[in-house]
């Protein structure tokens, strides 16, 4: 429950921020990601897990988030980009 609030905090804290780069932009997404999979959001954790691993190219956060989806089974692109490969 305690974690619960600290997600819940961290989520509203980030609700305006802006990214300065794209790489920063990247890991807004993976720390959003794991907030909402932190309060059991696993649909909106699942989208932004996705972004991260589609945007992240080399970045730890990609990776970690290309696991995040591998361990549930799930694609770590998304159905349209494996589509145009």
């Amino acid at each position: 429950m305690l974690m619960t609030r600290e997600y819940e905090k961290t989520l509203k804290l980030l609700e305006g921020a802006r990214a300065a780069s794209p790489a920063s932009g990247v890991l807004l997404s993976y720390i959003r990601a794991r907030c909402f999979a932190g309060v059991g959001d696993l649909q909106r954790a699942e989208e932004l897990y996705r972004a991260v691993a589609e945007n992240g190219n080399t970045l730890p956060v990609a990776e970690k988030a290309r696991e995040w989806l591998q361990e549930r089974g799930l694609p770590a692109a998304s159905v349209e980009l494996a589509d145009q490969s």
